[in-house]
């Protein structure tokens, strides 16, 4: 029987092509679950991306682009900025 290739096997296989995959990898997981925090806590208190932006100065678009991990320059004070304009606290 074969044996299945699951998505370790890949990761395993990327890391010995890279060393630095998995750490690369590990940091967009990072990035994922922040975006998400984000979004989820936005979408719980009821507020579009277009309140969000306006509350910290800055544009829709970008809320949308963080969200989606379309944004790589999110600074720390833009995420601070976020967190107090929505009241929570993100997990790193």
């Amino acid at each position: 029987m074969k044996k299945k290739y699951t998505f370790n096997d890949y990761l395993k296989k990327q890391e010995s092509k890279d060393p630095s995959f998995r750490t690369k990898y590990e940091h967009e997981v990072q990035l994922a679950n922040i975006a998400m925090q984000i979004a989820h806590a936005r979408e719980e208190k009821g507020m579009s991306q277009d309140e969000l932006a306006k509350k910290i100065h800055t544009t829709q678009q970008v809320i949308s682009d963080i969200e989606r991990l379309k944004y790589p320059n999110m600074t720390i004070n833009t995420l601070l900025k976020i967190t107090s304009a929505l009241r929570i606290h993100i997990t790193l």
